[in-house]
This record gives C-alpha cells, sequence and structure tokens, in this order.
C-alpha cells in the first residue's frame, strides 16, 4: 500500500486523556508526545510510564492510533503527537533469497516516511523566501551571551547585536496588558494599546492560548473580536480574559523624535513635533486622555469630558446650544436675551447658568417630555424684562417662567430671579402641569415675582389637564421670596383635581413636600396675598419662614390648605403683619398643625369673625378631625379659631387642640364654632382664653390664666361645653370677674377643676369662681350643668343668676336669689352667697356661708351659720389683718 497521509502531525490537544493520530507507524515506539505546560515549556512523554498507545490492526489502510494519558490535560497545558521513526534502514535483501512485494513495499514506506517527518520538522524551521539572493546566507554565528540575533547592515548575514547595536535601530518598544470578563455573549473588547499587528499580541482565556488570526481577529481602532463568546469567569469579579501585546518604534527614529500615540489616522507613533501640531489643533482634546477618580471610572478623552457641557457663547443662539443635546452653560459675565420661548431640551440635559438670562417672555424655557432635566444658577441670574412683561398677551393668564409639562423630576435650583418691574401681577418663576412628579424647586431667591412656584394648576390649564394628569410629589425647598405675591394669588400655589377633596381619586393626592422656604413681606395688587397655598390631599409644609408685610395690607394668609385631606403642617415659624390668618385650613379633613411658631398677629376686626387669626379651622361640615398640637402662640389677638365666623352651623367637626402655648392674646386664644372639639393639654396666659359660641366643646386638663373677665366664656347659642380637669388662676384687674362664664349653659359638667385665688381684693376672681346665668328664671331641665368635685374655694364658689340682671351680673347683689334647686352640686352641700353682711333674713342651715363682697382690712372674709334658723345664728371667719 501507498502512504497516503504527509501530515505526520496530531494536535495540539486542549484536554481530555485520549487522543488520536492518523499517520501509518509500524510500531507503537514509532510515534513522540510532547507534552508543553501553560509556561510553554515542553517536555517528551514516556511510552508505557506516561502514556501508553494502541494501533489500528490494519496500518495501510486505517492508519494510525490512539494515545491515552495517564494524566489529563488541563490549566493550559497543551500535546502534541509527531512521527518518530528511527533514521535507519533495516530492510535486508539478499542474493538469491525470496524478493517479497511486502517487504519491498515496506522498505520504501519507511523512507517516505522519514522523508515526511523531516518535512514536518522543515515547516517548524526559519526560512528565506525563494526569491531572495542566493549571496543570502543563513548561517548561523557563534552564540554570544546577551546578545540577540539580526541581519547585519547589507541585509545578507545574520550576526549577534548587543543591546546597544539594538538602540540604533528601535527606539523604544511598550508593552501593555489588558484584562477583561467573558459573559458568553460579548465577542469584541476594546484594548488599551493598539498591538497593530496580530504577531504583537498574545491571548489567553481562562488559561488557555487562542490562535491568532483563528480564535480571534485584530480590528480597527485597537478592538480584540473572539470567533466564539468567552464564557464568564468561574469566579465572578475575576477577569478570565488576558491580553498582552507589544508595541515598537520603527527604526530611523529615537526617543528625542517620538511619542507613541493612538491617533487611528496616524498609526501608534509620530514626531514629538507632529504630536505638538495635533494637540493645538481643533481635535487636540481627542488626544489627551482623561479618567476620573474612583474603582469603576473609565477612561475616555478630555474632549469628551469638556463637552459634557456646551456654552452658549459658541453658538448663534441659545436654542441653537440646547438642540445639541448636551449640557449648556451661560459663562459668568454673559448675559443671554430670550424673546421666545425655549424649547427641545432632552431627558437629564442640564442647563447651567452662571451668567445673566434676559427673559423677554414671561414663559422663557419650556420643559416638555425631558425627564431629569435640571436648570441650575452657579451665581446666575434669570431677570425679567419690565416693557416686554407688561405687554405680553392675555393679561389674565399667569405666565409661567419655567414650564415643566409631562416631565418628572426636573430640578430648577440656585438661581435668583428677580422682575424688573415691580407690578408683579404678570410673572412667575416654575410652573408644573401635566403629569410632572418629583421635581424640585430649591435654594433659589425671587424677587418682585407675581407666584414663585406653581404646581398643578394655572389660569391656561384647562380642567382637563388637572382631572387626566396631574402633578405630585414635588419638593419646594430652601426658596426665598422677597416682596412677591399677586392679588388672589401665592408665593407657592398648588392645586389639583379642581380641588377635588375625595380620598378615592388618587389624582387628588398630590403629596408635595414645602420646606425650608423663607418669604420676607408680600406685596401686589390687594389684600389677598398668600405666602403657600396648598389645595390638594397629602404632602407637608415644614420649617418655613413666613414674614408678613409690615408696611401696607398686602399679606392675607400665610398658609392657605383647602380642600385637602392628610396634610401635615409643622415646625413653620409665622409673624409679622398678615391681617387675615396664620394657617387656614378650609374644609380640610385629619390634617396636623403642629409645632409651629405663631406671633404677632394682630390685625383682627372687633369679633375675631374672620381676620387676624392664628390658625383657622373652617369650612362646610367636611372639615372633621383636624389636629392643632404643640404649636406656641406668642402675642397674637386669636390664637385657634374653629368652625365658620358668624354662623350657626356647626361646622369644622372633631378639632383637636392640645399641646399648644397660648401667651399674651389679646381678644381670643380659642374661639369655637365648631362641633364636638377636644381642647386639651394646653397653657393659656391671655384674654379670655376659650369661648364658645357654636358648637360643643370638651375643655380638658389645660393650664389657664387671663386678665380678661372670664377665663372660659360660653355664649347663649353654644351646645353641651364640658370642663373638666383644668387648672384656673385668676390674676383679674377689673370688672365683674369669674373663671367660667356660662350665658346659656346646655347640659355639661363642670368636674375636677382646681381654682387658684382667695378673692380677698381684686387680685382674683373677685366675683366667683363659676357664674351661670340662666335664660329665664325658671330655667330648664337641658340647661342644668353639673358641678361636681372641684377643689379651692377660697373665694365666691358659684353664682346663678336669671339673665335679667344683665349680661355680667352684678353678681354681689341678690342674696338669696343665688342658688336655685335644678343646679346639682357635689362636694359643696352648704349654700353660698355674697353680701356685705350676715343674712337677716330667711332660712339657714348650718355651714351655710356669706361671702364678703368688700373685704378690708381689720375685717373679715365672710360669715358662715352656725345655728340653723331663720335667719339662725352667724359669725364671721377668715379674720383680715389690719
Amino acid at each position: 500500500m501507498t502512504v497516503q497521509s504527509t501530515d505526520r502531525k496530531a494536535g495540539p490537544f486542549f484536554g481530555g486523556t485520549i487522543l488520536p493520530f492518523e499517520f501509518k507507524v509500524f510500531s507503537k515506539e514509532d510515534i513522540q508526545v510532547i507534552w508543553t505546560s501553560a509556561a510553554g515549556v515542553e517536555s517528551i512523554l514516556v511510552l508505557d510510564s506516561e502514556y501508553s498507545v494502541t494501533l489500528n490492526p490494519d496500518q495501510d489502510n486505517t492508519p494510525g492510533g490512539s494515545v491515552t494519558l495517564n494524566t489529563a490535560i488541563s490549566g493550559g497545558a497543551n500535546t502534541v503527537i509527531i512521527g518518530d521513526l528511527i533514521y535507519d534502514q533495516g530492510t535486508d535483501i539478499r542474493n538469491q533469497s525470496g524478493f517479497e512485494p511486502e517487504t519491498i513495499e515496506d522498505a520504501l514506506d519507511r523512507v517516505t516516511i522519514l522523508v515526511q517527518q523531516l518535512l514536518e520538522m522543515a515547516k517548524r524551521t526559519l526560512r528565506i523566501p525563494a526569491s531572495s539572493s542566493s549571496s543570502i546566507s543563513t548561517q548561523l554565528p557563534q552564540p554570544t551571551a546577551g546578545n540577540v540575533l539580526g541581519w547585519n547592515g547589507e541585509a545578507n548575514q545574520l550576526v549577534n547585536l548587543s543591546p546597544q547595536d539594538i538602540a540604533t535601530t528601535v527606539a523604544f518598544g511598550t508593552a501593555f496588558v489588558d484584562q477583561f470578563e467573558g459573559d458568553d455573549v460579548e465577542t469584541e473588547f476594546s484594548l488599551s494599546a493598539n498591538p497593530a499587528l496580530l504577531a504583537n499580541m498574545d491571548v489567553q482565556v481562562d488559561g488557555v492560548s487562542l490562535r491568532n488570526g483563528i480564535d480571534f481577529v485584530l480590528l480597527a481602532g485597537a478592538v480584540i473580536k473572539f470567533t466564539t463568546p468567552p464564557a464568564a469567569p468561574s469566579v465572578p469579579g475575576e477577569p478570565n480574559i488576558q491580553v498582552r501585546g507589544t508595541v515598537a518604534v520603527p527604526q530611523g527614529f529615537d526617543t528625542a523624535d517620538v511619542v507613541v500615540t493612538q491617533l487611528p489616522e496616524s498609526g501608534l507613533w509620530t514626531t514629538v513635533q507632529g504630536f505638538i501640531n495635533r494637540i493645538v489643533s481643533s481635535i487636540g482634546a481627542s488626544i489627551v486622555g482623561f479618567i476620573q477618580n474612583g474603582v469603576y471610572a473609565i477612561q475616555r478623552s478630555v474632549q469628551d469630558k469638556l463637552r459634557e457641557y456646551v456654552s452658549v457663547s459658541d453658538y448663534a443662539s441659545f436654542q441653537d446650544a440646547i438642540n445639541t443635546g448636551r449640557h449648556v452653560t451661560i459663562p459668568d459675565g454673559v448675559m443671554v436675551t430670550v424673546s421666545e420661548a425655549l424649547t427641545g431640551l432632552v431627558p437629564g440635559q442640564v442647563i447651567k447658568v452662571q451668567g445673566v438670562v434676559l427673559a423677554q417672555v414671561a414663559k422663557w424655557l419650556v420643559i416638555d417630555g425631558a425627564d431629569y432635566t435640571k436648570v441650575v444658577g452657579f451665581g446666575g441670574e434669570v431677570r425679567f424684562d419690565s416693557a416686554v412683561i407688561n405687554n405680553r398677551d392675555g393679561v389674565s393668564s399667569i405666565g409661567a417662567g419655567i414650564h415643566i409639562t409631562n416631565s418628572s423630576y426636573v430640578e430648577v435650583s440656585g438661581l435668583k430671579v428677580t422682575a424688573l418691574n415691580s407690578d408683579r401681577t404678570l410673572t412667575s418663576f416654575v410652573v408644573g402641569t401635566k403629569s410632572s412628579v418629583g421635581s424640585v424647586v430649591r435654594d433659589n431667591v425671587l424677587t418682585n415675582i407675581g407666584i414663585g412656584v406653581i404646581a398643578g394648576w394655572t389660569d391656561d390649564v384647562t380642567q382637563q389637564d388637572l382631572n387626566d394628569v396631574p402633578t405630585s410629589k414635588w419638593t419646594i425647598k430652601k426658596n426665598t421670596f422677597n416682596n412677591c405675591g399677586r392679588a388672589a394669588y401665592a408665593n407657592i400655589m398648588i392645586r389639583s383635581k379642581n380641588n377635588s377633596f375625595s380620598r378615592t381619586d388618587p389624582y387628588a393626592y398630590t403629596a408635595h413636600r414645602i420646606i425650608g422656604n423663607k418669604t420676607n413681606g408680600l406685596g401686589g395688587g390687594g389684600a389677598s396675598d398668600i405666602a403657600i397655598e396648598y389645595w390638594s390631599n397629602g404632602g407637608v409644609i415644614r420649617d418655613n419662614v413666613l414674614i408678613g408685610n409690615d408696611v401696607d395690607t398686602f399679606s392675607h394668609i400665610a398658609i392657605s390648605c383647602a380642600k385637602a385631606y392628610d396634610k401635615t403642617i409643622t415646625g413653620n415659624e409665622i409673624r409679622g403683619a398678615w391681617n387675615y390668618q396664620g394657617i387656614e385650613l378650609a374644609t380640610c379633613d385629619s390634617c396636623i398643625v403642629s409645632n409651629n411658631k405663631i406671633y404677632g398677629l394682630t390685625n383682627a376686626d372687633a369679633n375675631c369673625a374672620a381676620v387676624g387669626v392664628s390658625v383657622a379651622v373652617v369650612g362646610d361640615p367636611a372639615s372633621n378631625s383636624n389636629i392643632i398640637q404643640g404649636n406656641a402662640f406668642v402675642d397674637c389677638k386669636v390664637g385657634v379659631l374653629t368652625g365658620g365666623a358668624s354662623t350657626a352651623v356647626p361646622y369644622a367637626a372633631k378639632t383637636v387642640i392640645t399641646g399648644n402655648s397660648f401667651e399674651g392674646t389679646t381678644q381670643r386664644s380659642v374661639y369655637n364654632f365648631g362641633q364636638n372639639t377636644l381642647i386639651s393639654g394646653n397653657s393659656f396666659k391671655g384674654a379670655t382664653p376659650v369661648e364658645v359660641l357654636y358648637g360643643s366643646v370638651d375643655v380638658v386638663g389645660n393650664y389657664i390664666t387671663t386678665t380678661s373677665p372670664f377665663a372660659l366664656y360660653a355664649l347663649a347659642t353654644a351646645g353641651e361645653v364640658n370642663v373638666k380637669n383644668n387648672k384656673f388662676e385668676g390674676w383679674g384687674t377689673s370688672g365683674q370677674n369669674g373663671a367660667i362664664y356660662f350665658t346659656h349653659a346646655a347640659s355639661g359638667q363642670i368636674v375636677g377643676n382646681k381654682f387658684l385665688s382667695d378673692g380677698r381684693s381684686q387680685s382674683g376672681w373677685s366675683f366667683g369662681m363659676v357664674a351661670l346665668v340662666k335664660p329665664s328664671a325658671a330655667g330648664s331641665a337641658n340647661d342644668t350643668p353639673h358641678f361636681v368635685g372641684n377643689d379651692n374655694f377660697y373665694s365666691g364658689v358659684l353664682a346663678q343668676l336669671p339673665s335679667a340682671v344683665g349680661a355680667y351680673g352684678p353678681f354681689n347683689t341678690g342674696i338669696g336669689r343665688s342658688y336655685y334647686s335644678d343646679m346639682f352640686v357635689s362636694g359643696v352641700p352648704n349654700k353660698v352667697i355674697f353680701g356685705g353682711s350676715a343674712p337677716t333674713a330667711g332660712t339657714w342651715a348650718v355651714g351655710d356661708r356669706c361671702m364678703n363682697t368688700a373685704p378690708a382690712a381689720s375685717g373679715n372674709i365672710g360669715w358662715v351659720c352656725v345655728t340653723a334658723g331663720t335667719p339662725g345664728t352667724w359669725k364671721t371667719f377668715g379674720a383680715i389683718s389690719a
């Protein structure tokens, strides 16, 4: 048979233990197995010790066999099988012996195999092209330590070259190593340098060397592309791909002439002058690299970094700069005039204002469909031009300086915004409509602006807009409003869903956060300016400082909340001349007003029915369950008004007024028109702490002292009034004073209270702890209060008079007429009357008392009946020293 195969090599094999080969051998000793370690070190394995061989029976028709390794290939090693037939001639043909064809054929096959072995080795040797000159010698010189082989100057002979010799031809070389993680998907990876040729690369995946041009190729732009996506590393986070590359500077240059670059149009190197020329050119910034500090920072060019922001000075117009889609900056010292609305911002785009925007239109910037955009001031300013603003079309609509629509998580911060005309009725700063969620307006300073921030409502937004796409969850924080406000509107104004007042309608729940803002006086076209107007459900109004205008009457309401559920108003400071109310809850439910400081609200009308109120809980009967807690009211005319002014309808039900401090109130601390009001745990130091005009009230656990005629005053129109466990301390200076005064007391209780005053002079409750005036002498079963378990009755305890004696008394007259049988008294078993001397008529029991209405030095506090009779026997008690 002929020898068909010319390849005397099998492999390399990178794994397994059984390795096939397909070339003819005569015996198992005719092959050689070479093991190459991951480090590239070759070793010849030993037959029958490190491997065994199985030959195919018919080497002519199915040549070859298999090698079985004792140790499997792994860890980046590989194995090859080559022919290793001994170079001898073993066929002996004698004279007159048999000339066997098989013997002759084997001998010829053996010669062929030996030639093939030599061919396989020759393929692995250095050769010069056939076209080379015959004068070229490939003979190697004698080895010299530390030298390398190279061609001589004539390029016709190999010689030893020293490092000094090499320096004259190659100035320097560089090497790089890149590591990556495979993911079973990605095939292309960008290298940190360009090796230029596949031959300059050594690539391994999981420790296995790959074949250049077969397993990977090199693309333009220093990108390696794998034929098969490398697998993910066995240990996540540890790179399993390693690329080693080398770069050398061509001959004819040295270190003084050459720099390494990665310019794609010029290769890997250029002269120093050429490099300088590129640096100072328009593409220079693209040559210089940049990487931010941090573990996961990525490398890019300085040009990419600089182009994050484009300057308006680099473009024909502000709009052209925005159209680039990049961040835009207005440099310091540059003023940009905007004569029509700027549009076209893309999501995430930033406008950085360091200079000045002169807005000649009320709506100078529209952010539409661009989430996460920002308008940020770095010492910059927005000015509204007065002439253009006053000539804008549609004076009834509200000009939105920055109009945010269909865009969420927008930020407007750090700007100084000024209207150059003091007419504030035609300008606003930020308006958000149509599904704007989570935006932030913070750290801005506004002057002469009609409306500072509008979230969810303007005159020119249709009701359908409000119904379908609410504006919600804004944060309006740490803005300052100087002389802002306009008639009937507010510095911060929020409305939605036609003020739906519905718990089940999600579009009525906006949950904005208004935090840490400051108003320095308001001014506008009338006495109806508001600092914060929030007419929708949810949200927080916290830590704001709201200062009314002390010069005129334009400051109307500090915080107005209407038609709202579940709102929290806390930690705010309200002061100055707010001529209507400090905090208004109009038709609100389950709102909390807590820990606010309100003082100096003194612009009340004669009866405090509508104005000069620190906190007003008013509205229709849906205004329920609001809590007024932990607030400090100082030097105000009226602290808390519940219900509606001048109405007999008991609005504002279930209001809780607890833990508050009222000090220096000049007219009424709590003025109640509401139903089922709880007044508990408060401290009152001022005029008329509690006055009940309509509705039912529980007054429980309060500390009450006052300079007014009465500490607790219930008018004839009041409902049930229960007064329990309070501490009354009277320091009246004039008038007919009483701790509790009911002109008409529907069924209620006066239980467990303490009254601290001795009644010896006008320094206490001068004419009785409790004064009860009936609508008629006959009285009524429903007009019967219960007086139980009260303490410290050193003055007159009880005076119950018919209405005929007048609005306040006189309580020091009518002996014998001041007690009625339908008055239930527990803890005070005897009659107590008032007079200037002991009774001389009437029937009296032991222990009845007559309190001296004119105590004086060397006199006595009163008289007590010691013997029952008509009039019985009376003796003085409570001697008063001279």
